[in-house]
């Protein structure tokens, strides 16, 4: 069954490698829907705001992606500075072949 789980969230990875991503563009979508069958908001300005809301939720992942990227990368620098280097006695050799 665990394998099955994991072969079905491979597959939804394809498709949604963001969880919060697909979140937000469902809400999107669920609220021009809304918008539409309530009001008279229709024709253009249904296509406006959702063009607009779904380029929004990119650019925000994007942005929350690279602030992640970078804090991980700042944080491996610093432990690769801080770790000492080890004496060359110390490193096991392999035979080559």
């Amino acid at each position: 069954m665990r394998s099955v789980i994991g072969v079905l969230r491979e597959i939804a990875g394809l498709f949604f490698d963001d969880g919060s991503l697909a979140i937000a563009i469902l809400v999107i979508l669920s609220a021009t829907a809304l918008l539409a069958h309530a009001t008279g908001f229709d024709g253009p300005e249904a296509i406006v705001f959702l063009v607009s809301a779904v380029i929004a939720a990119l650019v925000e992942n994007v942005v929350r992606t690279a602030r992640a990227a970078a804090r991980v990368s700042s944080e491996t620098r610093h432990f690769v500075a801080e770790t000492a280097a080890v004496p060359r006695e110390r490193v096991m050799r392999f035979p080559h072949r």
